[in-house]
């Protein structure tokens, strides 16, 4: 056989059903070439070494041999095994189509992965070679498009009412505070979980029409944490492809603006990889959308992230008309605006954290101190006001204010806000706060020459360093 095409990893997923089986190495590699051999392929005869490379060295079986180890295992182990349970996927396994069934099976398919390899961030075995310019023509039809028919349980093992649904919403909401609390690391694997378990019930209970929809949004919301916990410890592909089938979901339940709220998730996730261009197309598209449904603070949050793009992309005209646009809407915010869970923390504090964060970056691309001041202003506000319940959002306003002090050159109030987050993250699991650390030294190198602060950077570099080996 030709040699087959090599990933970097072994694939944890093969080895999973492998070991299931009861095989030898040998042993499959000859059941494989006896399958091959009566269907005709005289030419597949793999041997243990060649199995050992699937397994260990993470080499991608060519045609047919994924179609037969996919039914070797299912008659092996009585389960039914597809080529891309076994980490074998020759396209990407979720494809980007609309409806409520292939958004519950693809759901079904990466979550089954994702807990095979025991929540642990990988790409190995999907390679979701979705580039942005298709995954926002994909998503340009939400803003049209209705629900989709509900799927019939086949085998339906109960029916599920609207207070099961709200006891998904009620654990949803438990985990977001968590994760405000201690961030994506540490949970990530049991909210994946809970989302297996829920789109579960979509395929094997039944339920009526409203119930069903709920579900829906239910499981919608719930994909959207997974999705940020992803993002959280710098799994991008998981992340994008739970918030793009949240989105999905999202729209089977008719929820309009829980999917603008899981598109700014994922524009976020876009331009902090820094594509800002699709993740602006992402707000812009959330926002005409939602433009029926939304309540104030979803529309104020839409134009704040519209200015952070704009910023990001150095266009600081449309940036400041969009900060703006962001404020004035906010004013007329009412109590009743937080009648949706997943728009609890757009208070005022989030809006100074998000403004100043826009006005970092566009003291970053314009080199204005005004906008530096701004900053300064806004992210010293939000750190001030921030419940501390949100941990991990009150460290990223102490960070930010540390960059904007650098910014204004105040190395000593930057160091003073850069200590006041080292000392609240000891309990906090978040790759993005690793990396707004780094970028707060690196903006703060052209001050280590200061006396009395070239220690204190070091002090910083140190604790930084530390956590990373803990985090790795």
């Amino acid at each position: 056989m030709p040699d087959d095409r090599r990933v970097t990893q072994p694939n944890r997923a093969l080895h999973h059903w492998f070991d299931l089986s009861g095989y030898s190495k040998q042993g499959l590699a000859t059941e494989i070439t006896r399958l091959a051999r009566a269907a005709g392929h005289a030419n597949v005869c793999p041997d243990g070494s060649r199995v050992r490379r699937w397994l260990v060295d993470g080499e991608v079986p060519r045609d047919p041999v994924p179609d037969l180890l996919a039914q070797i295992f299912s008659e092996r182990t009585g389960s039914r095994v597809t080529p891309a349970d076994l980490g074998i996927c020759r396209q990407p396994a979720d494809q980007l189509t609309w409806g409520t069934e292939p958004t519950t099976k693809s759901l079904a398919h990466i979550t089954r992965m994702d807990l095979l390899r025991q929540g642990a961030a990988s790409n190995q075995g999907v390679e979701y070679n979705i580039t942005p310019d298709a995954l926002l023509q994909h998503l340009q039809a939400w803003a049209h498009a209705t629900p989709s028919p509900l799927p019939n349980a086949v085998e339906a093992v109960g029916s599920i009412g609207m207070n099961d649904v709200e006891k998904i919403q009620a654990t949803t909401d438990i985990f977001k505070k968590l994760d405000n609390a201690y961030g994506g690391g540490l949970l990530r694997t049991a909210v994946v979980g809970q989302v297996a378990w829920a789109n579960s019930l979509a395929h094997h209970s039944t339920y009526s029409e409203p119930v069903g929809r709920a579900l829906m949004a239910a499981l919608a919301d719930l994909c959207g944490v997974a999705g940020w916990m992803s993002h959280d410890i710098g799994a991008t592909d998981e992340a994008i492809r739970y918030l793009v089938l949240a989105t999905q979901a999202a729209k089977e339940g008719g929820d309009r603006n829980l999917a603008a709220h899981l598109l700014q998730c994922l524009a976020r996730v876009y331009g902090y990889i820094g594509h800002p261009a699709p993740a602006l197309e992402l707000v812009t598209l959330a926002t005409y959308g939602s433009r029926e449904t939304a309540t104030p603070r979803i529309r104020s949050e839409l134009y704040a992230l519209e200015a952070r793009f704009n910023a990001m992309l150095g266009r600081e005209r449309p940036t400041l008309q969009a900060i703006n646009r962001s404020l004035e809407i906010f004013t007329e915010t009412s109590p009743s605006d937080h009648k949706e869970s997943f728009t609890s923390h757009l208070d005022e504090t989030e809006l100074d954290s998000t403004l100043g964060e826009v006005y970092l970056f566009l003291a970053h691309t314009t080199h204005h101190a005004e906008h530096a001041a701004a900053a300064a202003e806004h992210l010293s506000r939000a750190a001030a006001s921030r419940p501390p319940e949100r941990l991990r959002s009150k460290i990223f306003d102490h960070l930010g204010l540390s960059r904007a002090y650098l910014a204004l050159k105040e190395p000593e109030a930057a160091c003073t806000a850069a200590s006041t987050a080292v000392n609240l993250s000891t309990e906090i699991s978040s790759l993005r706060i690793l990396d707004r650390f780094r970028d707060a030294l690196h903006e703060g190198q052209a001050f280590m020459e200061n006396d009395g602060l070239r220690e204190f950077f070091i002090h910083i570099y140190c604790k930084m360093d530390s956590a990373i080996r803990a985090y790795s």
